[in-house]
């Protein structure tokens, strides 16, 4: 059960950076996913390093005892990318 909770946060992790810098390379949004890689790998090492179970991508789980592994999408994901966004938005209408 460890192995798959551990692939699971590794392809979660990666796949989360490969499609935000494939965005980026592809000229979409490049302040604002550049902010928001700068917000995940901040909160993942948070995460991870400081046992802060809130920001992981990816946590053992009993509820789901066929896999080992609860998606926290929202938390790790959507919020940094929401802030990320909004930090975008507040620079473009203080520099105009």
């Amino acid at each position: 059960m460890g192995n798959y909770v551990l692939f699971s946060t590794i392809m979660s992790i990666g796949a989360t950076l490969l499609i935000s810098i494939t965005l980026i390379r592809k000229k979409h949004y490049v302040r604002a996913l550049a902010i928001f890689i700068f917000l995940y790998v901040i909160g993942q090492i948070m995460g991870y390093g400081l046992g802060v179970d809130i920001l992981k991508a990816v946590i053992p789980s009993s509820s789901h005892p066929e896999s080992g592994a609860a998606y926290q999408v929202i938390t790790s994901t959507v919020f940094p990318l929401l802030l990320a966004f909004i930090i975008d938005y507040i620079y473009k209408l203080l520099k105009k």
